[in-house]
């Protein structure tokens, strides 16, 4: 995108052409803080002088001073974005990765508890983040602090759910064992499927003092 706007397309370089030359008079140092600038940013300037018209008493200093303004203003957003780009990537290694680079995310980790921490705990650790991450809190920091409650919460949704969180559990540990080299872990497998009788009793619904003997030959009520 930068460079795009450096360059400009073929119709905008043709209409900065166009304007240059209708703006002959301006002075060297007018002409220079234009040339400092992409093509789009001193079309801006240029369009800008021409729709200001006799109100500019010197066009040159005018040029001269939006040209600055340009540039400081490009510049301040460039700076802007690569510190979001930095912040994403430190979020991204404090609140997404395990640290053994297993590609999966710690949700201990973002509610900074621990793997055996009990509900109380990880109920108590999430309501002390949420007031402290909270964005309201950080005006400067919005954006980060943004970030780091959606992980909080989301850590949350899963470790406070008996269900969710076994889960996690489950395909956190076999993604630890995986990269390790390791098999599956046969103690978490379950118990073994056990072996039903081919004779069981029933009971039909609506007699209780009845049961059926069910075989694989044939079904009788007693």
């Amino acid at each position: 995108q930068e460079e795009e706007d450096k360059l400009g397309s073929v119709e905008e370089q043709q209409e900065l052409r166009n304007r240059l030359e209708l703006h002959r008079g301006l002075d060297s140092k007018a002409m220079g803080a234009l040339s400092q600038l992409g093509v789009r940013d001193a079309l801006k300037a240029l369009r800008e002088l021409d729709a200001k018209g006799d109100t500019i008493r010197n066009p040159s200093a005018w040029v001269c001073k939006t040209a600055t303004n340009l540039r400081e203003r490009r510049d301040r957003s460039k700076e802007s974005g690569q510190q979001q780009q930095q912040q994403q990537q430190q979020e991204t290694g404090k609140s997404g990765k395990d640290e053994e680079g297993l590609g999966i995310v710690d949700h201990y980790k973002d509610l900074e508890v621990e793997e055996t921490a009990d509900e109380s705990v990880i109920k108590k650790s999430y309501r002390k983040l949420v007031l402290k991450w909270h964005p309201d809190k950080h005006p400067d920091g919005r954006e980060e602090a943004e970030v780091k409650i959606r992980a909080i919460n989301t850590a949350y949704e899963v470790l406070s759910n008996s269900a969710k969180r076994a889960a996690y559990d489950a395909q956190r540990q076999a993604v630890i064992r995986q990269k390790r080299g390791q098999g599956p872990d046969v103690a978490n497998k379950g118990a073994p499927r056990q072996r039903i009788p081919r004779e069981f009793m029933l009971q039909p619904i609506g007699f209780p003092d009845k049961f059926l003997r069910y075989s694989d030959e044939r079904a009788r009520a007693h």
